[in-house]
């Protein structure tokens, strides 16, 4: 899952230009969202970021959770998403949550990454696909 490492790049590189003097804090921070708003990997694949409250900071697809409060949001199996990515991010500094994708039993596995005080995560990648076929394959050999 490398694929965040882009995004964590985009970040490394705006931040380098508020520390050379280029942009201020806020205008590195809104450049850097503009540039990851727009990253793509596998054709319709994104980045989101959210902050350590959990609150949405950018997402290219669902606008609507900007500035939104994600602490309630759980997955089938009870799970406070977006409080596991921060608790993950801020212990770990860079890790994998297994989740299941919103309601169903589709499992995923997320990368979350701590840039000072944002959290960048991809919503899944490669192995979420191989589990996703585990998982299903299991759910055919019991029935």
């Amino acid at each position: 899952m490398q694929t965040v490492d882009v995004a964590y790049g985009v970040l490394e590189y705006f931040h380098h230009l508020e520390l050379t003097g280029v942009y201020d804090k806020e205008q590195a921070i809104k450049q850097a969202q503009k540039v990851i708003n727009r990253l793509r990997y596998r054709d319709s694949e994104y980045f989101w970021i959210i902050d350590e409250t959990p609150t949405m900071v950018m997402h290219p697809k669902y606008t609507d959770l900007i500035g939104k409060d994600l602490s309630d949001i759980s997955d089938a199996n009870g799970m406070f998403l977006f409080k596991e990515f921060v608790r993950v991010a801020k212990d770990q500094g860079d890790g994998f949550v297994e989740h299941l994708f919103t309601q169903s039993t589709v499992v995923k596995v997320s990368r979350a990454a701590k840039f000072h005080m944002l959290n960048i995560s991809s919503p899944g990648d490669g192995l979420s696909v191989v589990r996703s076929i585990r998982v299903r394959l299991r759910e055919l050999s019991q029935a």
